[in-house]
This record gives structure tokens, sequence and C-alpha cells, in this order.
């Protein structure tokens, strides 16, 4: 059965009927997920180290997904019905699948091997020309990216004068000031100290300061800034450390 699925249903198709079977599983009222829209009893533990409430059973979107997409839809222009371009680095299927289906955006997907995605792009040296995008959205990319600081310049210089960029990275709660060493190339030491096996670095609260460094004029919105206490419980944010980083072209 399994294999006739494969050979006659496309792979959206799958992924469409996995989430109506997984809408009517996990149906419930405690929990909301504003990415897939699904009402469910509760959220799953997820992340390297569990946390709890993180993951939406539907669509496996985690907390910093949920506000990320409510702040696009509801705090920024990108779904105003104006043309717009949009670079979406490494992006995450709910999201994307909601965003590629928008007629006005020229919707870009990218990838560091091009796998799956409209562009095959390094951040640190990409290709566009300079002022080619009215948006970009890069989520949990730079942490892994050995030259950060060249990637966020990368950046700037593809956005359009006036245009912004939600760049996304995971915060260490307490750490003040970023942690990064070169010489630290042993999985598990890296593991140890930045909190997975694959990060180059762990950013403290400093990081707006790194974007305003590259030229961004930056905005930092935390979850109790844009939604409701009734908002933050039920779509499961209560513990979540990653703001949104709303970095402007000047």
């Amino acid at each position: 059965m399994k294999t006739l699925l494969k050979r006659y249903i496309s792979p959206d198709r799958r992924r469409l009927m996995r989430r109506a079977l997984a809408q009517i599983r996990w149906l419930g009222s405690r929990r909301y997920c504003p990415v897939c829209e699904s009402n469910v009893r509760k959220f799953l533990p997820g992340g390297v180290v569990p946390r709890p409430n993180a993951l939406c059973p539907v669509c496996g979107s985690a907390e910093r997904h949920r506000l990320d997409w409510y702040f696009m839809k509801m705090h920024s222009d990108l779904l105003d019905g104006k043309p717009k371009s949009l670079l979406h680095v490494a992006p995450e299927y709910e999201i994307s699948n909601r965003l590629r289906n928008v007629g006005f955006l020229d919707y870009w997907t990218s990838s560091l091997d091009g796998k799956d995605t409209r562009a095959k792009v390094d951040i640190t040296q990409i290709s566009f020309p300079d002022d080619h995008f009215d948006a970009i959205y890069c989520s949990h990319v730079l942490e892994h990216v050995r030259d950060d600081r060249k990637a966020i310049r990368e950046f700037l210089r593809i956005l359009r004068p006036g245009r912004w960029a939600l760049l996304q990275v995971p915060i260490t709660p307490g750490l003040n000031v970023t942690a990064e060493d070169k010489a630290v190339v042993d999985p598990n030491e890296r593991a140890r100290l930045y909190g997975q096996w694959d990060h180059v670095r762990a950013y403290g609260s400093d990081y707006p300061d790194r974007l305003r460094q590259a030229g961004f004029n930056v905005t930092v919105f935390r979850a109790r800034d844009i939604l409701t206490p009734e908002q933050i419980a039920l779509w499961g944010i209560e513990t979540s450390e990653d703001p949104v980083f709303y970095c402007q072209k000047l």
C-alpha cells in the first residue's frame, strides 16, 4: 500500500493527507497553531534538549515558527496584496507552503545545496544583485555559518532600501556576549559549548548589535509585545526565548 501511495500520489498530496489525519487525531481546544490553523489538544516536546509544548503535532512548527508567521502576517507588509519579492533561506515546509501560494509574491526558496529549493545559495556569497529583494526570512541558519557577519552583510546588500529582513537565531538565556571560537571543531565540544553539534557559536543578547554593525536598523519584538497573554498560552510560546529581529535597510 505504501509503495502504491508513493507511486501514484505526489509528495505534497501525501503531506496534505497526513495533515488532515493528524488534525482529526489531535483535535482539541487547549492549543492552537497559527501556521496550519489547527486546534489541537496539546503540543509535543521538541528540541535537542526537549522542550514541553514545542511542536505542533499537525504541521511540526515550533514556537519560533508560530511567532514568526504571525509577525509576518500581521505586523509586516508581506501579505498586503502588493507585488514584492521574498527570499526564504532553508525554508520550513509549512511556512513555505503558505507563502508559495501567494500570487503576488515572487517567492524564492534557497538552500546551500539547492535541493528542493528554487535557488542554490551560499549566504556568505549570494549571487543575486544589489537591492534585489523586498524581504528576507532566514531562521536558525546563521548559527551554522562560520562567517555569519559576512552573511549578514550579504543580506543587507541584496535588500532594497527601505525594506526588511527577519534574521532569526537561537538566543542562549542568560548569555550577554555571543560565544564563539573558530578553533572548536569537535562536534561533541560544539554541542557542549553551543548547544548543538553543528552550531559554531551561541548567540547572546548582543546579537542585535551584530546586525546593527552590518548596517541594519534593528527592532526587537518579543512575544509579549505583539500577542496577548491568552495567545501566548494558547500558542505554546510561554517559554520561548527567541524574539523577532526585524531588520530594516535604511
